[in-house]
């Protein structure tokens, strides 16, 4: 049991920096004026200011950026515990809780992240337009 622990912690300590690179890339074409330059010469082209929702997604990306590279240095931290606990039963609950809480800190970045964007979506879209009721008038 501790040998898959082991290669666990070492396989997700080696692939996270992997697993994480093209949130840096796309942080730093936010700032770019090259990248944007470059993403502008789409169909629409690109306005000046910007717009309180891409604001409020790019803050929401770098939280949880942040919470996941937090959730992954607990994982890696929680597998070290339960390598160091040599037997002790308080050390190996230790590490399972760490553990737990870092899996279900995931889960509540990625529902949360999920819930933002419906939020947004919902916020910056305007709601469709009524259908005029066609009334009938009876003239007797």
């Amino acid at each position: 049991m501790k040998k898959i622990v082991i290669m666990f912690t070492v396989i997700a300590s080696l692939l996270s920096p992997f697993a994480l690179s093209p949130a840096f890339v796309s942080a730093d074409a936010f700032g770019s004026s090259e990248a944007k330059s470059q993403a502008c010469s789409g169909i629409n082209g690109c306005t000046s200011t910007t717009s309180l929702d891409t604001i409020v997604k790019a803050v929401l990306r770098i939280l949880s950026i942040v919470a996941g590279i937090a959730s992954v240095i607990m994982i890696v931290i929680s597998g070290f515990k339960y390598i160091t606990s040599g037997g002790d039963s308080g050390k190996i609950s230790s590490a399972k809780n760490t553990l737990v809480y870092a899996i279900i800190g995931i889960i509540v970045v990625a529902f949360a992240q999920t819930i933002s964007q419906f939020v947004i979506k919902q916020a910056t879209t305007a709601p469709p337009k009524a259908k005029k009721a066609a009334y009938i008038v009876r003239m007797t």
